[in-house]
C-alpha cells in the first residue's frame, strides 16, 4: 500500500525544506567543509531524520560518519532479518543481510559508533533474555522430575529444551550459528568488535576448514550440508539471513583475502566503512542532543516490534516488496552500463570483483532504504520507488570507492618503505623514465634496475601498461 499522493508530495516537500535548512547550517557553521575532508558517504541518501542523527553523532560524539552510517544499515538490515523480501522480476528475490566492515587505524573511534547505533538491538535483545531465562527456568524444573513421576502426573515424557530468542550473536561456530538460526528463523546479526575473531574461526579445526564456505554460502541465503563430524545430522535451514558487523585495523585488512578468501569472492561480498581520512579520534567541548539520538531508538523498536508472520513449518512467512517500472528501468540501465565498462576496461577496472558483487547490492539496500523511509514515518511498506533505487545505486557507488581505498591499501602495505614513497609521488600517468627520476630527486635508495623490478612486479595490481615504457595507476579515486 502506498502513500496518497498529495500527502506524499506534501511528505517530500516538508524533507526537502528540513534537508536544505540542514545543508545551510552545515555551511554557515563551516561543518560541511569538514565534512567533506572527512568523508565521501553520500549523506542524502539517508532520510531526512536518521540524516539528523548521524550528524548529531558526528558533532556531538566525534563519530566518523561513514561508521555511523554502515552500522545504521546494518542494525535495519538485522531488524528486517528475513521479514522482508524484494521480488525484482520473477525468479529474482533478495534478502537485505550484508557483511560490513568498519576500517580504520588503531584510535580512529571505530568501536563506540556501532554499539551505540546497536544499542536498540541489544536493548530488545536484553528484554527477550527475560523471556528465555524463564523457559530454561521451566525447562529444568520439568528435567528434575523423574521420568515415573512424570508419567504419573500426565506430563511429557521428552522434555524439548527451550527455544533462545535473539538477535546479536557473538559465538560463530557452524554449530552455534545453525542451532541459533533454527530458533531464530527471523535471522541473526553477528556482532564482533574485532573481525579477525570471526577470520581465525575459519582454520579452528582445520586448514581446510567449511566455514568460508558456509559464510560465502549464508550471504546467499542458502546453507551447504557440512556437518562437522560430532553432529549427528546436518543442522538444514531454508534461506538462513545473517548479517554482519564489526571492525578491523587497516592494517589487518589483507586478512580478509589471504588463501582463498581473495579468490573465492568472499573478499569481495565485504562492504568497507573506510572513510577518506583516517584519523584517530579527538575529542570535543561540544554537547551531543540526545534528544535528537535518542530518535534512533524509537525508529527501531517500531521495526523490531513488527509482527513476525510464522508458518506451520515454522519458517517465516515474508512480505514482498515490489519495484515500480521507474525503479526497474533505473537499476536495469545502471547496472548495464556497470556491466558494459567491466567489460570494456577488464584488468584496467580497479577493483572489478568487487564492483560485480556490489551490482547484486543494490536490491539488499533497495530494502534497508525502503524500511529507513518507513521507520521515519515517510512511507507505507510495499514498493520501492524509482527515489529509493536511486539512493541504492549511490549507496552502491560508495561501497565501490571504499572497496577500490581497501584494495590499494593492501597492495601498497605489501611494498617497501621506500617502494610506498615512489608509488604516492608517481602521477596517475607516467613513463618509466619518470619514476626513475622521481626515485632519485626523492633521494630513496633504489637503483633504475630496482625501480625497473618494482614497476614490472606491480603489473596488473598498481599498474598497467597501455604501452612500452607507459604506466597507468589502477587506483585513482
Amino acid at each position: 500500500m502506498e502513500n496518497h499522493p498529495i500527502e506524499e508530495r506534501a511528505c517530500n516537500m516538508a524533507n526537502g525544506i528540513i534537508s536544505e535548512a540542514n545543508s545551510l547550517i552545515l555551511q554557515a557553521t563551516g561543518e560541511k567543509e569538514r565534512l567533506s575532508e572527512e568523508t565521501d558517504f553520500p549523506l542524502e541518501i539517508l532520510p531526512t531524520p536518521i540524516r539528523e542523527i548521524a550528524l548529531e553523532m558526528w558533532r556531538g560524539l566525534s563519530f566518523p560518519i561513514d561508521y555511523v552510517a554502515v552500522a545504521m544499515l546494518t542494525a535495519v538490515s538485522a531488524g528486517v532479518g528475513s521479514t522482508i523480501r524484494a521480488k525484482f522480476k520473477e525468479g529474482f528475490v533478495s534478502y537485505c543481510n550484508i557483511f560490513a566492515a568498519a576500517v580504520g587505524c588503531p584510535g580512529a573511534n571505530k568501536t563506540y559508533p556501532l554499539k551505540e547505533v546497536l544499542k536498540p538491538i541489544i536493548e530488545y535483545d536484553n528484554m527477550l533474555d527475560e523471556k528465555n531465562r524463564e523457559r530454561v527456568r521451566n525447562y529444568k524444573e520439568m528435567q528434575a522430575i523423574p521420568v515415573k513421576q512424570r508419567q504419573e502426573m500426565g506430563l511429557p515424557l521428552i522434555i524439548e529444551e527451550p527455544v533462545i530468542e535473539q538477535i546479536i550473536v557473538q559465538d560463530v561456530t557452524q554449530e552455534a550459528i545453525k542451532k541459533t538460526l533454527q530458533q531464530n528463523p527471523r535471522g541473526l546479526c553477528l556482532y564482533m568488535d574485532e573481525l579477525d575473531g570471526w577470520l581465525n574461526n575459519f582454520t579452528r579445526y582445520s586448514k581446510d576448514s567449511s566455514d568460508e564456505q558456509l559464510w560465502l554460502s549464508v550471504f546467499s541465503n542458502a546453507w551447504t550440508k557440512t556437518g562437522r563430524k560430532s553432529e549427528l545430522l546436518s543442522s538444514v535451514s531454508n534461506d538462513p539471513v545473517v548479517s554482519v558487523l564489526g571492525t578491523i585495523q587497516d592494517d589487518l585488512l589483507s586478512s580478509l583475502c589471504n588463501g582463498k578468501k581473495g579468490k573465492n569472492g568472499f573478499f569481495d561480498r565485504i562492504l568497507f566503512a573506510h572513510p577518506i581520512n583516517v584519523k584517530v579520534g579527538k575529542l570535543s567541548l561540544v554537547n551531543p542532543d540526545y534528544s535528537i539520538i535518542e530518535r534512533w531508538h524509537t525508529m527501531m523498536w517500531k521495526l523490531l516490534n513488527q509482527p513476525v508472520v510464522i508458518d506451520e513449518k515454522g519458517e517465516v512467512v515474508p512480505m514482498l516488496l515490489n519495484y515500480t517500472m521507474e525503479a526497474t528501468l533505473s537499476i536495469i540501465e545502471w547496472q548495464n552500463r556497470e556491466a558494459d565498462d567491466c567489460n570494456t576496461r577488464g584488468k584496467q577496472k580497479p577493483a572489478k570483483g568487487s564492483v560485480v558483487k556490489l551490482m547484486t547490492y543494490v536490491h539488499r539496500f533497495c530494502i534497508i532504504l525502503h524500511v529507513m523511509h518507513w521507520i521515519c514515518g515517510e512511507c507505507e511498506l510495499g514498493t520501492v520507488d524509482k527515489k529509493v533505487a536511486n539512493e541504492a545505486i549511490l549507496l552502491v557507488q560508495y561501497f565501490a570507492r571504499t572497496a577500490v581505498r581497501s584494495i590499494e591499501y593492501i597492495h601498497v602495505g605489501r611494498l617497501t618503505y621506500f617502494e610506498q614513497i615512489l608509488y604516492k609521488c608517481l602521477p596517475s600517468h607516467f613513463a618509466a623514465k619518470e619514476a626513475k627520476d622521481i626515485a632519485k630527486s626523492e633521494e630513496l635508495i633504489m637503483c633504475e634496475r630496482e625501480v625497473e623490478r618494482f614497476l614490472s612486479s606491480q603489473l596488473n595490481i598498481l599498474f598497467v601498461r597501455p604501452a612500452r615504457g607507459q604506466y597507468i595507476k589502477l587506483f585513482q579515486l
